[in-house]
């Protein structure tokens, strides 16, 4: 089911959005308001082994920064329509960006973007 996510309503966060639709798949940052962040270790569902929280893809965590690679199916002004979701309905959106296996740098290569030094 296709999610809508916000831009600010402060003009310069719609501005920023400029050129999102050009990425297919978008990389979204949250932050999980409402999980714990008490758990040292846990336990995952139908699995009887405890691990350390960092060791899990859990939402509950120390700091609650949640990120999901999501699908781009349309923008309109400052509402972009995504698929693939990961976070509950009004959860804050930290930050947005291209997903990098398809971000392609704007700027042409420069003298030493490849060079490796010994």
């Amino acid at each position: 089911m296709p999610v809508s996510v916000y831009a600010s309503a402060f003009r310069p966060w719609v501005e920023a959005l400029d050129g999102i639709e050009k990425f297919e798949r978008i990389e979204m940052l949250y932050w999980l308001h409402e999980s714990r962040r008490d758990l040292v270790r846990q336990s995952p569902v139908n699995d009887k082994t405890t691990r350390g929280t960092f060791a899990l893809r859990s939402p509950i965590r120390p700091n609650p920064v949640g990120t999901s690679v999501a699908s781009l199916a349309s923008r309109a002004s400052n509402r972009l329509l995504m698929r693939g979701l990961d976070c509950l309905d009004g959860t804050p959106l930290i930050d947005l960006k291209p997903e990098r296996s398809l971000f392609t740098p704007i700027a042409p290569p420069q003298p030493g973007d490849f060079q490796i030094e010994d």
